[in-house]
């Protein structure tokens, strides 16, 4: 076959340029390809942040309720969790998913919470907000419940408060309750304890017992001056009545106080738990282990929040020397709390209650006592229930002591027990209402 002169090479100028064209094309496609692969990795490590911070958040939320005691306050900070150096790790992710978080405190009520998560080895992070209102089955508490009918009251000659205010509005308005009694004696003898401070007010022929020989004689509550009227004048120099801050009652406010038996399956619940837990102990020796590691003093910033009970033999009292703590105290028997003990949280007494010494300290929270009689039938010898049980109360010595309502201290002490067999007698016995923690936003951002 001849070609003409003029198209000989033609047809390997066309295959070239075939070969180039195919060329670009396949490259292309390998970059489409590649940028697909690139767009994809993105998109699954984006999606694996946001499930890291997503955990992070959650993981927060069920592990951290007991430590909103030590958040700031929203006002004073600037959340970034990117600030924070520790990261954690998710459990059981293939890919060793992190996150970080940080919280503060929007009000006594609402929590806000950041949290970033990441993908090791990457520049991509994701992080979540959620706005979270605590529960607070624990709010109906005032500042001091004495929940018996009282022998004896005796008021620090002091500078001790009873602060039953709060800082701000909390389901419809400030607690307005100071101390809260269960009849019109019992309030009456808290009233005339407070305007005679430094002698008991006591009812006909209650003249300082629970006292004398438990702790406190010598310490002028063996019923100096207390011949029926408790009232005879001895250190009567002025009233401390402005040191309380709101009403005192004549009838106790928190219902589940109201009801013996279903208070007692409560406080029964909260031995299993601490039992569980390691931390129930009899009077004594035990008391460095159970209950002195919770000792903290204003310095310390996270001191460990724990459920402890304390069983007190049957005519032994229970005499702490400043010891202090965090979370939930119940003292099953009768306390004498000397030199300067400072409690955050709930501490409940089944007996009398004395607090002598010349320190500070307090309740910052919420402190019940509430002595409790069995009572049973004179034949079968079977159990009838429970009934409220009389007590003596002094607050003996110098010093400020203070017991202010702290909704933030409360509801750490719920999260203790929210969840546990506890927690739902308490919620059961309590008008079967819980305010359930909930969440109020949840929002996702790319960074």
């Amino acid at each position: 076959m001849n070609i003409p002169k003029g198209e000989r090479g033609l047809a390997l100028f066309v295959t070239l340029v075939l070969i180039i064209a195919a060329t670009v094309v396949a490259l292309s496609s390998m970059n489409v390809s590649r940028f697909d692969q690139l767009a994809s990795s993105n998109q699954r490590e984006s999606v694996a942040a946001f499930m890291s911070a997503e955990y992070g958040a959650s993981h927060y939320l069920d592990n951290n309720m007991a430590g909103v005691f030590s958040l700031p306050d929203c006002s004073s900070v600037t959340l970034d969790p990117s600030g924070v150096e520790q990261y954690q790790n998710v459990p059981d992710a293939q890919a060793g998913l992190s996150f970080r978080y940080d919280a503060c405190l929007v009000s006594s009520r609402i929590l806000s919470l950041a949290v970033e998560g990441g993908v090791p080895e990457s520049s991509v992070s994701r992080e979540v907000r959620v706005l979270y209102e605590l529960s607070n089955p624990f709010g109906d508490f005032p500042p001091v419940s004495l929940n018996a009918e009282l022998d004896c009251f005796s008021a620090a000659d002091s500078n001790s408060v009873v602060d039953g205010s709060i800082a701000e509005t909390i389901e419809g308005g400030d607690n307005a309750v100071a101390i809260a009694t269960r009849s019109q004696d019992s309030q009456g003898y808290v009233i005339d304890g407070i305007e005679n401070r430094g002698g008991p007010s006591c009812k006909a022929g209650g003249g300082g017992q629970g006292n004398s020989g438990q702790g406190n004689s010598g310490q002028g509550n063996s019923g100096q001056g207390n011949s029926g009227q408790g009232n005879s004048g001895q250190g009567n120099s002025a009233s401390r009545a402005d040191n309380y801050i709101g009403d005192i009652t004549d009838e106790v406010v928190t219902p589940i106080l109201n009801d013996p038996d279903k208070f007692m399956k409560f406080i029964g619940e909260m031995k299993v738990l601490a039992e569980a837990s390691g931390r129930y102990g009899a009077n004594g020796s035990d008391v460095g282990d159970y209950y002195g590691v919770t000792t903290t003093t204003a310095s310390e910033e996270n001191p460990v929040s724990e459920i402890t009970y304390i069983d007190v033999p049957e005519g032994q009292v229970f005499s702490p020397s400043g010891l202090s703590g965090r979370g939930i105290l119940i003292v099953d028997g009768e306390l004498d709390w000397r030199g300067t003990p400072y409690f955050e949280g709930l501490v409940i007494v089944l007996g009398d209650y004395h607090l002598s010494g010349g320190g500070g300290g307090g309740v910052n929270g919420a402190l019940v006592v509430s002595p409790m009689v069995e009572i049973f039938d004179e034949e079968t010898g079977e159990s009838l229930g429970w009934e409220h049980d009389s007590a003596s109360v002094s607050i003996s010595g110098g010093g400020g002591a203070r017991y202010q309502l702290d909704p933030i201290s409360m509801i750490a002490a719920f999260a203790l027990i929210e969840g546990t067999e506890a927690g739902q007698a308490f919620v059961d016995g309590n008008g079967g209402e819980s305010t359930s923690s909930k969440i109020l936003s949840w929002s996702e951002y790319y960074r």
